[in-house]
């Protein structure tokens, strides 16, 4: 164990990590769109049928 901290230096330490995270994050290069070998086939919403998921899948989001 770590030992024991005030919580005034422990929230200090949690937003340190965020912050540094966060740069991290502005370095790395954006992903790239990626762009499937051959014909696309664009998504048809309506036609999907319910899979009780949360959100939009993978390809519905890249709309192929």
């Amino acid at each position: 164990m770590e030992g024991f901290r005030s919580g005034k230096r422990r929230r200090a330490e949690i937003k340190a990590n965020r912050r540094a995270r966060r740069l991290a994050a502005r370095e790395r290069p954006a992903l790239s769109v990626c762009v499937p070998p051959g014909p696309a086939v664009p998504v048809d919403y309506g036609r999907l049928a319910a899979n009780n998921s949360y959100g939009m899948s993978d390809f519905t989001q890249r709309g192929f």
